[in-house]
Parts: C-alpha cells; sequence; structure tokens
C-alpha cells in the first residue's frame, strides 16, 4: 500500500512544483511588461488586460521572451482608478458644459486606443523606504521634542477642528529675500523630454512627408509647438492642425480656459500662471500664462513656447509641506493629532500646523524625517527628473541639504533654491486627488484623420509615491487649511455661496524667488465642479494691491465656477 501511493505523492510534488513554476512565470511576464517592450522596439501588442502568454522569440533576440499578448479590453490603470475609493470623482459628468462632452463620439473611430507612448513604457515607482526600527524611532521621536502626555504616534484618524477663533497660531508666509542667489532661471523649453521613437503606432498620412506617408504618434505629438493651434467651433475644441486631413484634438476646455484668461486680465500682478486639471486621467483641461499685460491663449505662439505654466523657475515655498508630510505619514512619524510644543506652554496639532502653515512644526518633522529619506519622498513625487508632458517642460529641482539646520528649512518650504513648475504642482495636487496614484498630465486627447479617430489618449499611472491612506490624510488636512487656515480669506468671503470653502481645499505657499526676484504666492489644491474634484493651480508673482494673491484668484475662480459665471462666454 504505501509502495503504490509513493508515484502519486511524488506526482503530486511535481505537479505542485510546476504550477508554482507558471504562477511565478506569471508574475515576471506582468512585472516584465515595459522592459520587454522597450527592447524589442516594435509595436508587438495591443492595449489592455494582460493574458500572461508568451509570444514567440524572433531570430537574433537574445532575451527569453520577446513580448506579450494583450486582449483588446478596459486598460488596468483605468479600471483601478474607476473602482477607487469615493475621494476620486467619476471622470464623466451629466450637467457641466466644459467637461461632459467627449470628442469623437460623432466621429468613426479605426485607430488603437493606447496606454501611452514610448517613454510611458517604464515601471510604476515607489519611494521603497526600508521600515524603521524600535531604536530609530524612538530617536527619532526624541529630535521630534514632542510632549509626553501627547504620544505622536497615534491614531490616523482626523481630529475635529475647534473653532477657528481658538487657532492662536499665526502663519509665518511673508519672508525676507535676502539669501544670496544660487541658482539661475531656466528657460521653458531648456529640458525636452528625452522620449524615443520606439513602440508607438503608425498612422497614414499622405500628405505627411515622412517616408512611406507613415507618421508615428509620438511625432505628431512632438510636432505641436511648431503647428498652428486653432478653436474648432464644431467639436468646441481647441485643435492642432497637422496637415490638411489630420488633427489633434486637444484637451483644454474652451470655457474653463476663457475663465482662467479672464481672471488675470482682471487683476494685476507682473507674473502669473493657472492650471486646472482632471486628477484622475491627468487631462489638463485649462492652462495660461500671464506676462503683466495679458493672458495667453492656446491660438498664442507664447502659448507652447513661453509659458510660465511650464517654467520651473519658481521657489516651491510651503507648497513642499506636502512632501513633509507625506514623508511623515509614511514614516508613521506623525499623525494628524500629533501636538508640537510651540512655546513654553502651548502646543498645536500637526493638522493646524499643516493648515497654518508653521514652518517650525515642519522644520522638526523634516529633521526627523532625516535628509535622505526626505530627498527619496521629493525624488519620488517627481523633482530632479524630466517631466513628461506633450510640451517641453524644464525639470523642477530640489536638492535636500544634509546639514540638520537646512533640511529643516527645506522640509519647511523655505529653501529657495528648490524651484518647481506650475505644471509640475498640479501633478503633485492630482495624486493627492487620486489615492496617491501619480497620473502622467497630457493635452492631447485624440488624433482625428480624414475624419476618423485613429488615437485616443488613456489615462497612464507613472508611479505610486505614497499610499492611499496618506494622500486621504492630506486631502482632508487640505480642507481645513481652507475653512481653517491660510486659505480662509480667499474662499470665504461670499455670502451668495457659504458652503465654498467646505467643497475645495488646497495648500498655500509665498516665498520670494531668486530669478524672478518676486514675491511669489500659490495655492496649490482642488475645486469642485459637477460633482468632482479637479486639480487647481494659481501662482502670483509680484501682485499689486489688496487681494492679488494666489489664493484670493483661486477662490474668485471656484465660486465663479460654482455659481456658473465662469463659464459665460
Amino acid at each position: 500500500m504505501i509502495s503504490s501511493t509513493k508515484p502519486i505523492s511524488y506526482l503530486c510534488i511535481i505537479g505542485y512544483l510546476l504550477f508554482m513554476s507558471l504562477a511565478i512565470d506569471s508574475s515576471i511576464l506582468d512585472a516584465l511588461i515595459f522592459y520587454v517592450s522597450e527592447k524589442d522596439g516594435k509595436p508587438l501588442y495591443k492595449t489592455g488586460k494582460i493574458v500572461l502568454k508568451p509570444l514567440a522569440k524572433e531570430k537574433g533576440d537574445p532575451s527569453r521572451i520577446v513580448a506579450i499578448q494583450f486582449q483588446g479590453k478596459e486598460s488596468r490603470v483605468a479600471s483601478e482608478l474607476s473602482s477607487s475609493s469615493t475621494k476620486v470623482q467619476s471622470s464623466e459628468t451629466k450637467s457641466f458644459p466644459g467637461l461632459e462632452k467627449q470628442v469623437g463620439s460623432h466621429i468613426s473611430s479605426s485607430g488603437p486606443v493606447l496606454d501611452g507612448y514610448a517613454n510611458e513604457k517604464k515601471p510604476i515607482e515607489k519611494p521603497g523606504i526600508p521600515g524603521l526600527t524600535a531604536q530609530e524611532r524612538s530617536r527619532n521621536l526624541e529630535r521630534l521634542g514632542v510632549s509626553k502626555k501627547s504620544p505622536i504616534v497615534q491614531t490616523s484618524k482626523i481630529v475635529k477642528p475647534v473653532p477657528a477663533q481658538a487657532l492662536g497660531v499665526k502663519s509665518d508666509l511673508m519672508l525676507s529675500s535676502t539669501q544670496e542667489k544660487l541658482a539661475p532661471s531656466l528657460s521653458p523649453s531648456s529640458i525636452v523630454s528625452k522620449e524615443t521613437n520606439q513602440d508607438v503606432p503608425k498612422i497614414s498620412t499622405s500628405n505627411s512627408g515622412f517616408v512611406g506617408g507613415k507618421v508615428s504618434i509620438l511625432s505628431l505629438i512632438k510636432s505641436i509647438p511648431e503647428r498652428p493651434w486653432v478653436y474648432n467651433s464644431a467639436l468646441d475644441r481647441f485643435v492642432v492642425k497637422y496637415d490638411s486631413e489630420t488633427d489633434l484634438v486637444l484637451t483644454i476646455r474652451p470655457a474653463l480656459q476663457r475663465a482662467l484668461e479672464t481672471l488675470f486680465n482682471r487683476f494685476s500682478c507682473k507674473i502669473g500662471a493657472a492650471i486646472i486639471e482632471d486628477p484622475v486621467t491627468g487631462a489638463v483641461f485649462a492652462m495660461t500664462s500671464f506676462d503683466g499685460h495679458r493672458a495667453i491663449s492656446p491660438s498664442d505662439r507664447d502659448f507652447s513656447m513661453n509659458n510660465w505654466a511650464l517654467k520651473a523657475t519658481f521657489p516651491v515655498a510651503s507648497l513642499f509641506k506636502i512632501i513633509t508630510a507625506s514623508a511623515g505619514f509614511e514614516r508613521k512619524l506623525v499623525t494628524p493629532s500629533s501636538r508640537f510644543k510651540v512655546g513654553k506652554k502651548a502646543t498645536i496639532e500637526f493638522w493646524r500646523a499643516f493648515a497654518t502653515s508653521h514652518n517650525g512644526v515642519f522644520g522638526a518633522v523634516g529633521r526627523a524625517v532625516g535628509a535622505n529619506i526626505l530627498q527619496n519622498f521629493a525624488n519620488s513625487f517627481g523633482f530632479n527628473k524630466p517631466f513628461y508632458f506633450d510640451l517641453p517642460v524644464s525639470q523642477s529641482v530640489g536638492v535636500v541639504p544634509d546639514k540638520a539646520g537646512l533640511v529643516g528649512q527645506t522640509a519647511a518650504g523655505l529653501n529657495k533654491n528648490v524651484e518647481i513648475s506650475p505644471i509640475h504642482v498640479s501633478s503633485i495636487i492630482s495624486t493627492i486627488l487620486t489615492n496617491g496614484k501619480l497620473m502622467k498630465p497630457y493635452l492631447v486627447e485624440t488624433v482625428v484623420h480624414r475624419g476618423k479617430v485613429v488615437f485616443r489618449r488613456k489615462p497612464f499611472q507613472l508611479g505610486q509615491p505614497i499610499s492611499s491612506t496618506t494622500a486621504a490624510t492630506i486631502h482632508e488636512m487640505m480642507r481645513m487649511t481652507i475653512t481653517h487656515g491660510t486659505g480662509r480669506k480667499g474662499f470665504n468671503m461670499y455670502k451668495d455661496v457659504p458652503e465654498l470653502a467646505h467643497l475645495c481645499g488646497g495648500k498655500t505657499g509665498t516665498l520670494t524667488g531668486l530669478d524672478p526676484k518676486l514675491l511669489f504666492t500659490w495655492f496649490g489644491g482642488f475645486t469642485k465642479a459637477a460633482g468632482r474634484e479637479l486639480s487647481l493651480v494659481v501662482l502670483v508673482g509680484g501682485g499689486q494691491g489688496r487681494g492679488v494673491k494666489a489664493t484670493n484668484l483661486a477662490g474668485r475662480f471656484s465660486h465663479d465656477l460654482y455659481v456658473g459665471t465662469a463659464l459665460q462666454k
């Protein structure tokens, strides 16, 4: 009896090992999707749900796996986003004229539906920071100087705010400009995305001038700075005329675009920029730049060639507190209800320190986190890397010094050498609004050739800098900034819409830049339209007169959008 069951046992073991090897191979295939597509340099797959089945190897190819077969179904990223928590709003709307219309609804479609192209085929990045030991955490808590009565490691539940009059904490916003100039200004087109013409579909265009009349999607997108941008009244969209038969339809909503331009034309400042982005997809709905005289429109040549919204030469200021808070939460050093000493007897909760932009608290948290980890989180949010967009964007620079004092200064947003572009700020805010998912922003929505949609953009996730829990916590603290912090004046002044402050959220910042050497104010946050949250970023440099600050302009825009006047022609 024993001898007869032995072969069966061996067969079971062998079968189990074979099954596990298949499972391991499946995970390897899943992980190598981006690597394989970059290595082969040919469009060997279609976007969609993965079928874990390797295709035959081509002759001369040294790799074991050549390509991966896909089914033409809904993309994985789009599926994840649609099933995420209730904080992330649906990408469809019912009653908002600036958002509800999808281009191509009345145009026949024959082309591929892709998640991205060339440079987008890379693994999702995460901070990848090892956990703290008990000894390290204890040492860091001592460095934070948190009172023993209110331990810093508590539950992650947001505490209910006390009435605003009980705050008793002044924000540190107006700062001097005595620091030595250390960094030159960057041209909007000084750093171009390092994209390669690989793994992208080809479109037949008879008048293209390309060999064989075939043009890649990447080539089309790269051509948009040189091609004319016009308004198409039939689509109610701006389009880029590639040739007589090919149009690149942009994501920009003309109604929202006009509203942003009107905002800056009504108020006087020396430099300005503003962006509205759909956080779920990364589509840029509106973007403008103000030169002190007029706000530019997509039909202006300067929109693609000389746009302040794409220039990383502005001090990040207190917006960096978002990154510091993210590091503190992810390392489990702070919770929203953690208390800090702000004098001999007074204490302040961390959520309130965020809302009032308390520099001392964030300096302490930054020193406890440490320079290396803070740098890691800054990088994961996109600093010191090429910024991939459909127009050239200069690279944001953010180096965290090793010295403890300078680490605290950087963590609080007082380091003038940490520079960022408004479009990058919009990307960071959108990450908070999408449960920590870093989505690739884009301008080109569809390509229409001879009346047919031959290309349609799909959402593409670049990384996951923070967990969904951390993102939700920061999202709630951004609301507190509007109701109990530095954003109150900009959003609480409208008697006809008293609920406006409870519908929006954000982070403010104020700091003098190096070049241009102006006092800059930031608002990086979200507003509400047709039941969904949109990322809203406003930058004002050298604002003249009372109320000409980024928060005030953001509040005015949010009010006009909510009551409908922003969309009137």
